[in-house]
């Protein structure tokens, strides 16, 4: 454009011959670019109809399957496998081992939360390994694993031996805006809660109900003497246990959400 605006200034003639190095050099070097730029446009078509042609192949020979009479149950289950894992990864992250590294955070330092209570830990390790590491800790010992329980014995087995129910999730995406089904069971038993700092509806209700305290799940030190304050003052522990009875019985209940839930399908209907 700058060569185009100097030969017009110029009143060069239209079919006038030119010749300059100068001008020579930069018509060689636009059609380089031109050039260029039309082999990089032919070779992503290129590569883009490849892989074009592979997802062909792949789809023409899973359909050759099907006609042949062939089960495509464990393609069709290994697919269903692959979204699942890779949807799940992508939302949490490392967040799966940050919760697992927080039971191993809780065994760690189970005899510093009270000398002469146990740390009653009940559920299934997804990870075996990961289980076998913490039987491996020294402090292990300050632990009762009671593995699975059915629903219908957790009462018995664990919530009736409890004095304090821990909620003690780490800051992650998948927490911070969560309702822990593990805070209302407590709270429904009667129990007490040392509940965790970073899950926004934890801290909100114990705060909000006095039916508990709120620490840093990092801090060890904190938790355990929150734990110890709860155990160390019956008094105490029984108005909090009462008041997660009453907060239950009339706020966090299915009884209670079903007249919010109704309403809202009434208004979306409306």
């Amino acid at each position: 454009e700058r060569l185009i605006k100097m030969f017009n200034a110029l009143g060069i003639p239209e079919n006038q011959e030119i010749e300059h190095k100068t001008l020579t050099n930069a018509i060689e070097t636009a059609q380089k670019k031109i050039e260029g730029n039309n082999f990089g446009i032919r070779k992503n078509l290129l590569e883009y109809d490849q892989v074009m042609n592979e997802q062909r192949e792949i789809i023409y020979a899973e359909r050759r399957r099907v006609l042949d009479g062939e089960s495509m149950r464990d393609v069709i289950y290994k697919m269903i496998t692959d979204i699942v894992e890779n949807t799940v990864d992508m939302v949490i992250g490392d967040d799966v081992w940050e919760v697992m590294t927080g039971y191993g955070h809780a065994v760690e330092h189970a005899s510093s939360y009270c000398r002469k209570k146990k740390l009653l830990l009940a559920g299934e390790f997804d990870n075996q390994a990961y289980f076998e590491q913490i039987k491996a800790m020294p402090e292990w010992r300050n632990v009762e694993f009671l593995g699975y329980v059915p629903t219908s014995q957790v009462r018995e087995k664990v919530y009736n031996r409890s004095s304090v129910g821990l909620v003690l999730l780490h800051k992650a995406p998948n927490h911070t805006h969560s309702i822990p089904i593990k805070q209302l069971e407590y709270m429904q038993a009667g129990l007490p809660v040392v509940a965790s700092r970073e899950v926004e509806f934890c801290k909100q209700v114990t705060e909000a109900e006095n039916c508990g305290i709120v620490v840093n799940p990092l801090d060890t030190d904190q938790t355990a003497e929150a734990i110890r304050a709860i155990i160390g003052n019956p008094e105490r522990a029984k108005q909090m246990s009462a008041n997660a009875k009453r907060a239950s019985a009339d706020k966090y209940n299915w009884s209670s959400q079903e007249k919010i839930l109704i309403g809202l399908y009434k208004a979306l209907i409306d």
